[in-house]
């Protein structure tokens, strides 16, 4: 699950260059059956380890939690590699 999670992130920054993902987006893009409720308390201890790795940071804003992808992502450099070789396929 956490590597899904690294994917996820990693994917979404690409989509969204500078910007904060908002965990409640993160749930509803991973669990979209599930209420956020549901699946907060669970997804943020996911969200704890991974930032303990370093492979992304959360901030609060209000009662709203945000994370970003960091450059210690794994998965970063390989949706990179991924969104590379799509273009090239296309070209």
């Amino acid at each position: 699950t956490q590597q899904k999670l690294c994917w996820k992130i990693a994917a979404l920054q690409k989509e969204m260059p500078n910007e904060w993902i908002s965990l409640k987006y993160l749930a509803q893009d991973m669990y979209p059956d599930k209420e956020y409720s549901a699946v907060r308390s669970t997804l943020s201890q996911f969200i704890a380890q991974l930032e303990e790795l370093g492979f992304v940071r959360r901030k609060r804003k209000g009662r709203q939690a945000y994370i970003c992808s960091t450059s210690k992502n794994p998965c970063d450099k390989k949706v990179k590699v991924a969104i590379r070789a799509k273009v090239a396929k296309k070209k």
